[in-house]
């Protein structure tokens, strides 16, 4: 995955997400571009632990990018101001 400039992207994240026990085990940096509807994302699975990366278009929030190896919907968290 190349990574855009950040004078291009929309929306950008780069955090660590939470298995089913609290745990940080697993990882996602995702972005938007400007003008683009589509999301790009590399993740590493908390719950199984794959790595993946692709697009995906989300409808409304909460956002929420699935697993492809074990089918889990991890949800992305709207961070806290």
């Amino acid at each position: 995955m190349k990574f855009p400039r950040m004078e291009d992207v929309d929306y950008f994240t780069n955090r660590p997400l939470e298995n089913e026990n609290g745990e940080r085990t697993g990882k996602i940096i995702m972005f938007r571009l400007k003008g683009e509807t589509k999301f790009q994302y590399k993740m590493i699975c908390p719950f199984c632990g794959k790595e993946q990366e692709g697009s995906i278009e989300f409808k409304r929030r909460p956002y929420r990018v699935p697993c492809r190896h074990c089918n889990k919907k991890i949800l992305i968290e709207r961070l806290k101001k």
